[in-house]
């Protein structure tokens, strides 16, 4: 036998102006369609067309039975990506003609019974408050509960104030209080993170000045008791061992390791890394040892500076005990920050900074951008620096950077 060919000889599309529907491929919602039990129990059809576009006729189909009467429901829409046609093929010339069909799938109209709940039946029930229904709960413990739901109510009952003693008792103690005698609140005062800074210098060393943050005493007694500490430690082996002892941290001994290989005057560098000590120490205190005070600082360090530092990145909460808020933290960290870039003619390597004080990546960023430093990196060595420059950097406390776009 040959192959059988396929002649298509007319393909009809339903049409809006012609107004006739193709033919309607029913589906049950619950089961599949068959059409000689339809025949059979079909009592009533209706179909209604609506068209709501050229092609797409809006069929609402509705099929009543003895028992069920069935409809079309909203998923019976033309599909937008694919059309449905039946096939009629004359076996005298074997040609086909193709017709666009509807499919539609019916659901059946389900009339629930009404209920003989009386309490569903009520028309005016009123929403209970919380105290009633805790009231109710009271009654059903105390009443079948077991005994510790009942001791708890009693507990209750026993510890309930009355309002009006209350308030009585309020108005005798304070009646004698007139609004003249009652002081306002103080304001909290606002904490000064960044050091004295001069925005409009010309040069970066005008920026801040050791006068700014040091006074002319308290300058004269570090720069006698850093001639001291360099009389004590006479190379970097001892200075190593003096930030083992804690003494000293890893910025400590980069700078002082400076002073001493220094030719000629060291000036007031060690002086500033002495303050800049004292700060990096006083920011690693624990509670119990804030509790001892100026003792839990270094020896090398003057009394003066001892309690500068105290006062200065730490309040009194009106015991013996001291508290450093988070914003005395940041003025703490931004100090050390700009001593060291002081020290080191305005650039600092950001590993002995992070390796000295608790600080974590991302709020270090924020502090250098206070201070008015860049952060710069160096590819070639694997580093990173800190450094002054003009101009100075800005930053924006109400900032908000963007969200990353997650790829999935």
């Amino acid at each position: 036998m040959g192959k059988r060919h396929l002649v298509i000889d007319d393909v009809t599309i339903q049409n809006k102006a012609v107004g006739k529907v193709g033919p309607i491929l029913p589906s049950f919602q619950h089961a599949p369609c068959d059409p000689i039990a339809l025949m059979e129990t079909t009592k009533d059809c209706k179909v209604t067309a609506d068209w709501p576009g050229q092609t797409d006729p809006g069929l609402v189909v509705q099929v009543s039975t003895d028992h069920m009467t069935y409809s079309s429901s909203n998923t019976s829409r033309t599909n937008m990506y694919y059309n449905t046609f039946v096939a009629l093929r004359d076996k005298n010339t074997g040609k086909t003609r193709l017709l666009q069909a509807n499919e539609t799938v019916l659901s059946p109209k389900i009339i629930y019974p009404s209920t003989k709940n009386p309490l569903l039946l009520q028309e005016n029930i009123e929403a209970k408050t919380f105290a009633e229904k805790m009231e109710a709960s009271k009654h059903l413990i105390k009443s079948f509960g077991q005994a510790k739901g009942q001791r708890f109510y009693d507990q209750q009952d026993r510890m309930r104030v009355d309002t009006s003693q209350v308030e009585e008792k309020v108005m005798k103690a304070a009646g004698a209080v007139s609004e003249d005698r009652l002081t306002a609140v103080p304001e909290a005062e606002s904490v000064q993170i960044v050091p004295k800074r001069n925005d409009g210098a010309g040069r970066k060393e005008q920026v801040y000045l050791l006068e700014d943050m040091l006074t002319k005493v308290e300058l004269k007694h570090l720069v006698e008791a850093g001639d001291n500490v360099l009389q004590d430690f006479k190379n970097l082996a001892e200075l190593k061992e003096a930030q083992k002892n804690r003494n000293l941290s890893a910025l400590g001994v980069e700078l002082l390791n400076k002073c001493i290989n220094m030719e000629g005057e060291v000036g007031n560098l060690a002086a500033i890394t002495l303050y800049l000590e004292g700060i990096v120490k006083f920011s690693r205190l624990r509670q119990g040892e804030m509790r001892k005070g100026e003792k839990s600082l270094q020896q090398f360090l003057p009394l003066n500076i001892k309690k500068k530092v105290f006062s200065y990145f730490s309040i009194n909460n009106g015991t013996s005990n001291r508290i450093v808020t988070p914003e005395l933290t940041d003025r703490a960290i931004c100090h050390v920050i700009v001593l060291a870039l002081l020290a080191n003619n305005f650039k600092l390597d950001t590993s002995l900074l992070t390796e000295s004080i608790r600080v974590r990546p991302d709020h270090l960023k924020k502090l250098v951008a206070m201070v008015g430093a860049h952060l710069s990196n160096d590819s070639v060595n694997q580093s990173q620096f800190i450094v002054l420059k003009l101009p100075l950097a800005n930053f924006n406390v109400n900032y908000v950077g963007k969200k990353k776009n997650r790829k999935n």
